[in-house]
């Protein structure tokens, strides 16, 4: 019997519907780093992104400052400028909400991986905060552990107060599923499927989903 659910944020639940490579573009240009070294700000970015450990949006532009010996002065403004242009882009997905509404008698969870402050900005911005009993990304101080490893997945199941095999997984990526099972999750695949479990391709295929299975 499933007693929680867990949702991905990005392209579960949501999606940014500007240009990544075009804000990064402006950000770094802001910190004084000329197009010929962009690549090279990127790469660090992506690296960080990709790696466990507590990390938001500053940290990440003061390691690419200090790699390329750049000022720092002005790292703080300019990472809540990138965060509020990416935030402003933020956008739920058709059907999200009314997949929310379904479940919101269950206690509900979002695992996603991600800069802490990022996150919870893009998560604050669309307006669903309200649903969830906890929020984990896996960059804030208290989990540090990035989908798919299995801890951000118990680290979810303790504050949700139940066991791995009482919850529920939704999410698009492999990171999502092949994560949540190892970790004894059940698991619905969104949009894309992997592996074994169910699949939905969108919002309303998912309700069907729970509402025959697991509601």
């Amino acid at each position: 019997m499933i007693k929680a659910i867990c949702f991905d944020f990005d392209a579960t639940l949501a999606e940014y519907q500007g240009d990544f490579s075009q804000l990064g573009g402006e950000i770094f240009a802001s910190l004084g780093i000329s197009q010929e070294y962009f690549e090279i700000a990127f790469q660090e970015f992506s690296k960080l992104l990709a790696n466990d450990g507590s990390w938001n949006v500053v940290d990440m532009l003061e390691h690419i400052a200090q790699k390329l010996n750049l000022p720092q002065g002005e790292l703080l403004s300019t990472a809540q400028l990138m965060n509020q242009k990416y935030c402003s882009e933020m956008k739920l997905l058709d059907g999200a909400l009314a997949t929310l509404e379904l479940v919101k008698q269950m206690p509900l969870a979002i695992i996603t991986n991600g800069p802490s402050d990022m996150q919870r900005c893009a998560i604050k911005a669309v307006g669903i905060e309200e649903y969830f009993k906890t929020i984990v990304v896996s960059a804030d101080k208290d989990v540090a552990i990035r989908k798919p490893k299995k801890g951000i997945f118990q680290i979810t199941a303790n504050r949700l107060g139940f066991e791995p095999t009482e919850i529920l997984m939704i999410g698009n990526s492999i990171d999502d599923i092949a994560g949540g099972q190892n970790a004894g999750f059940k698991t619905i695949s969104f949009n894309e499927k992997h592996g074994i479990g169910y699949f939905a391709k969108n919002h309303t295929e998912l309700r069907g989903i729970l509402q025959e299975k697991y509601l």
